[in-house]
């Protein structure tokens, strides 16, 4: 019974960890996709520099390894995007898979234990309560309203501050 438990929670840290690396995942994600758009501006950049030299001498267009350079760009992008949705897809499915074991061991082990939870848990959700219909709509109405206004709140303090923090840029 002791084993049991030391292994659930180990693989409850492993979860915890591969939730980690999804996370880690994301940010690196982000941060390559804010290079790419820096990458293509100043593409866009080169374009019209390019496009207004064009009209002045008829043969300095842009050649096609300028274009070949861009779809290379894409593709690396493109693949990219590939290769991290196979990786946060996998990372998720391994976690599913953890926690489905996890559950299937528990209850393999201790088959009683885990019908008396079952039932217990069957009947405290026979003792809630449910609010009626007027009242939840009602309660759902408010919190919109306070949302709304909180949302209106905070949008305003930050142009306040953000105008503040360029007049302050233009002092110095």
């Amino acid at each position: 019974m002791k084993n049991v438990g030391k292994i659930l929670a180990a693989l409850i840290a492993l979860a915890v960890l591969l939730s980690f690396s999804t996370v880690i995942a994301f940010a690196e994600e982000s941060e390559d996709s804010t290079e790419t758009s820096v990458e293509s501006s100043a593409d866009t950049k080169e374009e019209a520099s390019t496009d207004t030299k064009a009209d002045d001498k008829p043969s300095s267009g842009t050649t096609t390894t300028d274009k070949t350079d861009k779809t290379d760009k894409t593709d690396k992008t493109e693949k990219k995007e590939d290769h991290f949705l196979f990786y946060t897809g996998m990372i998720t499915l391994g976690i599913v898979v953890i926690v489905a074991v996890c559950i299937l061991v528990w209850v393999l082990k201790d088959k009683e234990r885990a019908l008396k939870t079952w039932r217990s848990f069957k009947s405290e959700f026979k003792k809630i309560v449910w609010a009626e219909k007027h009242e939840t709509l009602k309660k759902t109405i408010m919190v919109v309203i306070v949302l709304v206004v909180f949302g209106a709140v905070l949008g305003l303090l930050d142009y306040l501050l953000s105008l503040a923090v360029v007049s302050l840029g233009k002092l110095i």
